[in-house]
């Protein structure tokens, strides 16, 4: 066994059917970024892998930071950012009024996290419209200065998302 692909074929024999399952979702996660870093080579745009913690903490300072802890608990924050959006505590433009938004808002350098995962950031993004983000789930985008930012949620076939929101 020399290749790589042999050494994971061999791994996958060895794991219960529940194990493939959970590692299938995580194989469709690496084989998703890897699909939009090829996208953004081709737009021109750098792509740079970054910590998750530091643009998240950022994230929440700015723009949850005038929400007291007991409407944050009310609105189940800890589970996902958006709901400060999705319960109507900070007024946002949403659906075709936020991609309006962001498709039409001066770009540059932006950051990328998903709620749970990674994060990158995005240089020369000025041609970056939604339809770069179709089908993400979960994902927050803030330009550098954290004056805006634009999410897309797991929830936007029942009507919650997408969402934008300036300072």
């Amino acid at each position: 066994m020399n290749s790589n692909r042999e050494k994971l074929n061999a791994i996958i024999q060895e794991l219960t059917d529940d194990a493939v399952f959970e590692l299938t979702f995580y194989a469709k996660e690496i084989k998703s970024r890897y699909e939009f870093k090829d996208k953004m080579d081709k737009k021109g745009v750098g792509l740079t892998y970054i910590g998750n913690a530091e643009v998240r903490k950022r994230w929440e300072d700015t723009f949850t930071n005038s929400i007291n802890q007991s409407k944050k608990d009310e609105i189940f924050l800890h589970q996902y950012l958006w709901h400060i959006f999705s319960y109507k505590v900070l007024p946002c433009k949403e659906k075709e009024k936020a991609i309006e938004a962001f498709n039409t808002v001066k770009k540059n350098k932006m950051y990328v996290f998903y709620q749970n995962t990674y994060s990158y950031s995005l240089e020369n993004a000025e041609n970056i419209t939604t339809e770069d983000f179709k089908g993400e789930r979960d994902i927050y985008i803030v330009n550098e200065d954290f004056t805006w930012t634009y999410i897309q949620t797991h929830e936007q076939e029942a009507g919650l998302g997408p969402y934008f929101f300036e300072l």
